[in-house]
Order: C-alpha cells, then structure tokens, then sequence
C-alpha cells in the first residue's frame, strides 16, 4: 500500500492488480560464460545486446539481450558470477518461446552456426502450429514458433506446476493476469494455461503446464525469476500478501526501494516456489535512462582519448562534449532561447556546433558511420519538418548515441585507412566539426551538414 495511506477494504485492494499498469519487463537466469551466451543469442536468435554491466565488488557480470528496447519489450536479463561454470537447471523450468515469420529458415541458420536442435521444425501433434526447439549453450531450451507477425518476439516463460487450478487463480488474484488460454491434452497426460496481460500473439505470456500426477519439480539454480512492472508497489505487495494467505507462497522482499539504487520493488514465491519481482514503472524508466546517459559519456571519453593520441589539437574538446553529456537531464532538453542560455549550458554562443562537433569526433575516433547520422542527417531532416519544434530539433542531435546503436570499431575499413582520412583523422574531426552546424535543405544554398562546407575533403567518399 502507497505509504501514508490509510488500509484499503480487501474487496477493493482486490481489484487494484487488474486496473494497474503492468506488463513483462524481463526473465533473469544465469549462465555459464557470458560472452559465449551473448555470441548465441545475437548470431542465432537475432537479438540485440541491449546493455551489460560488470561489477567486480560483488564478483558478478549481466547483460539484457532482447529484440527491442527495455522501455517497451520483454527481455532477459543474464548473469555470470565470477568462478561458476555451470548451474542446474532442474525438472521444473520448461523454456522461453521465440516467434518468428519462417521457423524453418531460423532453424538452418542456428543449424549453420552450430546450434544444437533438439526437435525438428514441423507442425505440432494433433494441431496445424510450426514449431522447433533449440537449446543453448548452457541447457535452456527456446521454442520456436511460427506467427506472420508479432510485437513481441521474445513471448513466452514456460513453467511446470504441481496444481493448475491454483496457479491460474494465484496469478489471476495476486498479479491481475488474464486467463489467455487453457488447454487439456488427456492423451498425452498434460494441461496448458497461458496467463498473461494481453493476448498471446499481441505480449509476452506465462505458459503454466501441468503434468498428470506430478506435485513437485526440482528448482535447480539456474532460473531466478521474472519482473513485472506496477505503478505502485506498496499496493501490490499487499495484494499478494493478502492472496499467498489465501493459496500459498511467501514473500521474499518487502516492497521499498533498494539500496543504492532506489528503485522500489518488492519479490515472492509462488506456490510452486518461483519467483516474481514487481519494479514500480516509473523507478525502472528512470535506472534506464541513468545507464544511456552513462553509456554516452563513455563513449565520448573513449573516443577522447583515441584522439588525444591522434593528436594534442583535439585536447581542448574534451571537456566540452563531456559537459554536453553530463549536464543535468532537467538543464539538457532546455532548448536555449538566447545567446545568455546557450552560454549557460555550453560554454559558447549556440548549441549546435557542439552537438555536431561531438558526433563527428566520435566518427573519426572510431571509424563508424553511425555518428553522422546524428552528426548531419538526422538534424538536417528534423530541420526540413516544418512540425518540428526547435526543442524536437535539439532533441534529435542530442539523442544518440545509445546502446541500441551499431557501434563496431570500423577504422579497419578500407574507406577509412585512406590516406587522407587516416593520416589526418585526430586533426580532421574537430576542423570539419567546427564549420557551421546543419541547416535545411530547403536553404538559399543548399543543406549544410556541418563538414567540410569549404570542400577540403570533397573527394573523400565514405561509401564502402
């Protein structure tokens, strides 16, 4: 219950889970080499490495993978603890469940890259569905499943239960989920229940399967949980307390925030022991945000000191685009309405040419083209949307890079070991950056991209 509030009547505390906001935001499970699980799921799967963190004091090491941003699809959440080679994965945890347009072509592809297929693709028994299996590198097992289209290709948590009957009431009670779908196959001794937010080809859902006469599985130490998202979670925690009185379970983590992070959360078992983590919505949007701004202030200092061993000319623009990075989020999407503000902020009379100075320099420190889409193209085309606010505009400049961005060491490349971008590359940046930032298309002389409007390097073409 949110705090300070007086206790609500159990008839209407029941109510709160379905009128919350909520849905999946990620599966965490561990494994046994990080790097060799990330190389899997990215080549195999096709998923994106959505951030990954390291923290040596705790001697542990995750990373969320998944096919889309953290703010709007289910991911997983993988861990690697220093020293621990494999785990056990137990007779209870079934599998993830990826869909995807062509099972058959995804299968040969994992097949190619020597992935192990533990059931060919083809339809189900007795149904017209086309599935595969695929395990990974540490034993998880991820269903395949062919649907034309899907917001969510990462859709399914399989788990084995003792009691349908009281999973599906636990989950509808304590957590606000729907009854998706339930199904009951006598002749091959098990039942299905599909609970979820949503239907199951729109979200991600929780596959609940029942085996006849089997009460217990082992939990193994391999699967941890799943997080849900909720808008409040004082409310929620009392909920479930109210409903594991009622059908079991325990509560493992009080709701509050946590320390050193501050976002509020609260955890519990169900009745058949697997745990469920509900985050407050607005606290998890923020830790997201916390990490871009850190990823981008990495990579400018990365990229600094790639160039300051270029040469010592690109010293002096250090501290500002680090400035431009680090000032205070409530500061930075300010649009400066005057010289007075731009100053205030940057240091300078505009705003612009540090926006594409930045961009630029990383570029030329790492050879990667995907910093001159912020550097020129994508400014330039918020520039010519007669819509766009000038906020819109800074907005778009300022944006990236992120971690969703393909952000390779490309200095290899033959376009850009040329001579007369590789022997100049720590001298160029911040020359060409210091032109004139972009202007419209629609200009008396035409687009202004920021780089070389002085035709110094006219024949330098970056295409591959």
């Amino acid at each position: 219950m949110a705090e300070g509030s007086a206790a609500v009547p159990s008839t209407e505390l029941l109510e709160w889970p379905k009128k919350d906001k909520r849905r999946f935001l990620h599966a965490v499970y561990r494994v046994g080499d990080l790097d060799r699980t990330i190389k899997f799921y990215t080549e195999c799967f096709g998923m994106k490495l959505l951030r990954k963190r390291d923290i040596p004091e705790e001697k542990y090491s995750n990373a969320f993978l998944g096919f889309g941003p953290e703010e709007s699809h289910f991911v997983v959440e993988l861990t690697y603890n220093y020293g621990v080679s494999s785990y056990d994965i137990g007779t209870g945890f079934g599998h993830f469940a990826i869909a995807t347009p062509d099972v058959y072509k995804m299968v040969e592809d994992i097949r190619a890259k020597g992935g192990n297929i533990t059931r060919e693709p083809g339809p189900v028994k007795g149904g017209s569905s086309v599935i595969a299996f695929v395990k990974d590198p540490d034993g998880y097992i991820f269903e395949l499943i062919q649907r034309a289209s899907t917001p969510e290709p990462l859709c399914q948590v399989m788990l084995r239960v003792g009691d349908l009957d009281r999973s599906v009431k636990f989950y509808e009670k304590a957590l606000g989920m729907k009854l998706v779908k339930k199904v009951d196959r006598p002749e091959y001794k098990y039942s299905i229940a599909m609970m979820g937010y949503a239907e199951e080809h729109e979200t991600t859902v929780l596959e609940l399967t029942y085996n006849y006469g089997v009460t217990e599985y082992t939990k193994g130490n391999a699967y941890a949980q799943v997080a849900i998202s909720t808008d409040d979670v004082y409310k929620s925690g009392e909920v479930v307390e109210h409903v594991i009185q009622e059908l079991g379970g325990k509560v493992t983590r009080k709701p509050g925030p946590i320390p050193g992070i501050n976002t509020k959360i609260t955890s519990f078992l169900d009745p058949d022991g697997w745990k469920t983590v509900l985050v407050d919505n607005e606290d998890f949007l923020k830790e997201l945000n916390q990490f871009k701004e850190l990823g981008s202030g990495v990579l400018l200092w990365k990229s600094s000191q790639v160039n300051l061993d270029l040469g010592n000319d690109t010293k002096n623009l250090v501290p500002d685009d680090i400035n431009c990075w680090q000032t205070p989020e409530d500061m930075r999407y300010k649009k400066p309405v005057s010289v007075c503000e731009a100053r205030k902020l940057y240091g300078s009379s505009g705003y612009k040419d540090e926006l594409v100075r930045a961009r630029t320099r990383l570029f030329f420190a790492t050879g990667n083209r995907t910093f001159l889409d912020y550097a020129t193209t994508n400014f330039a085309a918020a520039a010519d949307d007669e819509t766009t606010t000038d906020k819109g505009i800074f907005d778009c400049a300022e944006a990236g890079p992120d971690q969703f961005d393909d952000l390779s060491d490309e200095r290899e490349k033959t376009w850009f070991t040329e001579p007369s971008i590789a022997g100049n590359a720590g001298l160029v940046a911040p020359l060409i950056a210091h032109h004139d930032h972009p202007t419209r298309s629609s200009a008396s002389n035409g687009p202004n991209f920021g780089l070389d409007i002085v035709g110094i390097f006219e024949k330098v073409h970056l295409d591959s």
